[in-house]
């Protein structure tokens, strides 16, 4: 198909290396600021560069990724305060040079047609042609490791921070997945997504399977944790905070329900993160 050629023909280059490499122009970074960060292990190196990086479908249907220093966006600074930029002197420009038919100059990637291809994702009914089918499928792949290549070139000198990423999901045909003469696996979810929300979802689901992933059920470990705090004890020094998790592991054991030090530790921060009420109620 049309939209699939010019896909597969963005897919060969897909990096825009004018614009990787425009963003190694050191001179442009806030030096002192960055020294003054330093790096972490490596006390006398600079800091890297903190950027964001975001990932959409343009209204066009085509996939792209633009690049900005932390907290701006294609309109500026946050209330225009350039102070404690790593990129005091950035602009964005829509244009690069006089040619009215060139990229903005943040541009790190600009794949056409990705929203066709997510039609047979998307919309079943268009899944009826499988060669078609498997070959948008393979293409949209492509282009989530588009995605991945492009954090591989950036980590290594930037402070990467993906405010839109993109997530797939596959799915295999028939029972016998791992068969050699199974038929190849179909792509059941292709999304843009922003990972604090989707890191967000997936722990809310882990605090209400806590039972099923670590043994003992949020109650059961609210009621450890208020007898483990009331218990009146002998005089002598209090028991260590780096120690609750394990006793109260022992505690819910003797219930004979199954819990570990690390399941309980994890619980206790999942419980304080989304339930603090009561997780105050009991500690206060």
């Amino acid at each position: 198909m049309p939209y699939q050629r010019e896909l597969y023909e963005d897919l060969w280059q897909p990096l825009d290396e004018e614009a990787l490499a425009q963003m190694l122009s050191y001179w442009d970074y806030n030096l002192d600021l960055l020294y003054q960060r330093k790096r972490g292990y490596a006390p006398n190196e600079p800091a890297k560069p903190r950027i964001d990086v975001y990932v959409e479908i343009t209204s066009k249907g085509n996939l792209k990724a633009e690049w900005f220093p932390r907290g701006w966006n294609q309109w500026g600074p946050p209330a225009d305060d350039f102070i404690g930029s790593d990129f005091p002197r950035w602009r964005r420009a829509e244009t690069r040079r006089s040619g009215y038919f060139t990229r903005p100059s943040n541009e790190l990637f600009f794949l056409h047609g990705v929203e066709h291809a997510l039609r047979t994702v998307d919309r079943p009914s268009r899944a009826n042609d499988q060669p078609l089918v498997l070959f948008d499928h393979v293409l949209l792949q492509a282009c989530h490791d588009v995605v991945i290549e492009m954090g591989v070139r950036l980590e290594p000198h930037f402070d990467v921070r993906m405010l839109t990423d993109v997530y797939v999901e596959w799915v295999p045909q028939g029972r016998e997945a791992f068969a050699l003469d199974a038929p190849p696996p179909l792509m059941k979810a292709w999304v843009i997504d922003r990972p604090e929300v989707r890191r967000e979802n997936a722990e809310r689901e882990e605090l209400a399977d806590l039972e099923a992933r670590y043994g003992f059920s949020a109650e059961t470990l609210l009621a450890a944790w208020k007898t483990e705090l009331e218990r009146v004890r002998p005089s002598g020094p209090a028991p260590s905070p780096h120690t609750l998790a394990a006793r109260l592991a022992k505690s819910i054991k003797m219930e004979a329900a199954k819990a570990t030090p690390k399941g309980v530790e994890r619980g206790m921060l999942l419980l304080s993160q989304f339930d603090p009420t009561a997780v105050a109620g009991i500690t206060s």
